[in-house]
């Protein structure tokens, strides 16, 4: 499995979302009820966030239940929030970041049975 493979797979635009949501969202005032926008599909009621650079960030809504709520960088790797733009970078081949991260870009890669069910699905 190669990274654009991994990054092209619908598994990881499902864990990474905003891969799925059209920029712009659906036309139209965008007011709807509570009765409807729970009925209505994603794409009507989200926001269209950027695709992080990294494959193992995703944009995640601070309320996982709503997926209309506000969506924040979170590292896959790790289970954590990125607070800053240095403490979640790096690559497999260039561990970068905090110990934590470091120890997971080189233990964890696309393919292994962790990886794939923590980072892409």
């Amino acid at each position: 499995c190669t990274l654009k493979s991994h990054i092209e797979s619908d598994a990881h635009r499902r864990k990474a979302s905003w891969a799925e949501q059209p920029a712009g969202g659906a036309g139209g005032s965008g007011a709807t009820s509570d009765a409807t926008s729970s009925a209505a599909p994603r794409a009507q009621v989200t926001k269209s966030y950027p695709a992080p650079e990294l494959p193992y960030l995703a944009m995640v809504p601070e309320d996982e239940s709503d997926l209309t709520t506000a969506r924040w960088p979170k590292c896959l790797l790790c289970n954590k929030w990125c607070q800053d733009e240095v403490s979640h970078s790096g690559t497999h081949s260039n561990p970068q970041g905090s110990k934590d991260h470091q120890k997971n870009l080189r233990n964890y890669f696309p393919g292994m049975p962790w990886y794939e069910e923590n980072v892409t699905q």
